[in-house]
């Protein structure tokens, strides 16, 4: 595929003969990649658009796919990124590249030319000749069109498209106030005696932390690798429900941090403009609209599935739960379980029960032996062999 594209060994994002060179990209590096990636894309689906006439699988539906891949190979390691190394340079690089992306994708989907192309490819007579596969893609492609607004016209086309836009951009800013709220509050100790029942890793971790913010003590923060285990095996309930309640009330109006990462309003807006895309394609609601690519028909069947499996897990979590109650009175006089004890004795009846906790397997699963099992597993699944190999 990437042989028909130019390509830029100097910016890793367009340099796609290998795998993405992570370490290498950089802020300034993803505007620019991405404005190379779009332009070449658009030639290319000019080049499509002069086969529609005459489409068929190889000249238009194939053609596009690729076009597809290579933007997302471009684009993916960017958007993973911005997950995982999260920085304002970085962001401010991805907020530039949203709207620009969300036009390129509003042009393809609403682009008659192609639409027509692919709807032409089901009424050829080699239609039948395809594989199960390649014609379930071709009818996917074309529900799709339809889902973007490829059949509206006039101000409804372009208000679609508006839309889309907008989407993008809040949906993008309501994850990055979750990340900004997760990453703001911590908690930090001073007193040893407030990290009795937390394991070594958690202790050590925590210490980590505060060293690296010149604090002294140790602090807890609400990723998960510190969260989790503070939530399962710190004895001080107190401190307990002070993290339970940062946790559930991240990005909002309530808790510690209230009002500063709200995605109270970013809420409304988003569902407002699914609202208005979904009537303006004549569904009813935006859930039918977003059931259009899913396996089931109505929103009335998915919330009668998910009524029938509350009831059947119902009778279940009820028992559960009076077991653990049950437990933590015995055990430790605990009168009222709340939620921020849940996890908790959990872990200590598990304990009690099978003399078993999750922290005794840690030793046993070290980063070199979790890989060479992933690499077995791989290999006897899909005979894919992973072999190292320099990054040079």
């Amino acid at each position: 595929m990437t042989k028909s594209y130019s390509l830029n060994p100097d910016n890793p994002l367009l340099d796609l003969s290998g795998l993405p060179r992570f370490a290498e990209i950089e802020a300034d590096q993803v505007e620019s990649a991405l404005d190379a990636a779009l332009t070449q894309s658009r030639t290319k689906i000019e080049a499509v658009e002069s086969q529609c006439p005459t489409a068929s699988w190889a000249s238009v539906a194939s053609e596009l796919q690729d076009i597809e891949e290579y933007l997302e190979r471009v684009w993916a390691p960017v958007s993973h990124l911005n997950t995982v190394r999260d920085n304002a340079a970085f962001r401010v690089a991805v907020e530039a590249c949203l709207p620009k992306l969300s036009q390129f994708h509003s042009e393809v989907g609403q682009n008659l030319k192609l639409y027509e192309g692919y709807r032409k490819i089901t009424n050829s007579p080699d239609f039948g000749d395809l594989s199960s596969a390649r014609k379930k893609v071709v009818k996917n492609a074309l529900r799709d069109f339809r889902l973007s607004g490829a059949e509206l016209e006039g101000d409804a086309r372009e208000r679609f498209r508006e839309i889309v836009s907008e989407l993008s951009t809040l949906c993008n800013r309501f994850d990055q106030n979750l990340l900004d709220a997760t990453d703001h509050w911590c908690l930090d100790i001073l007193e040893e005696n407030d990290l009795q029942g937390l394991p070594q890793s958690a202790i050590d971790l925590a210490r980590k932390t505060a060293e690296d913010a010149s604090l002294p003590g140790w602090r807890f923060s609400l990723q998960a690798p510190s969260y989790i285990p503070f939530m399962m095996f710190c004895e001080n309930r107190t401190l307990r429900e002070t993290m339970y309640e940062a946790y559930v009330t991240r990005a909002s109006d309530t808790g510690p941090d209230a009002g500063k990462f709200d995605n109270g309003f970013l809420m409304v807006q988003i569902l407002a403009l699914r609202a208005e895309m979904a009537s303006l394609l004549g569904f009813a609601d935006y859930a039918q609209y977003a059931l259009e690519d899913r396996m089931a028909d109505s929103a009335q069947e998915v919330s009668e599935f998910l009524q029938t499996l509350a009831g059947r897990a119902k009778e279940a979590a009820i028992e559960e739960l009076d077991t653990l109650r049950r437990f933590a009175l015995t055990e430790r006089g605990e009168q009222n379980l709340e939620a921020w004890d849940i996890a908790f004795y959990s872990e200590k009846l598990k304990q009690s029960l099978y003399a078993f906790s999750d922290e005794e397997i840690r030793p046993y699963f070290p980063l070199p032996r979790v890989l060479e099992g992933l690499f077995f597993v791989t290999e006897k699944l899909f005979g894919v062999k992973v072999r190292e190999t320099s990054c040079a």
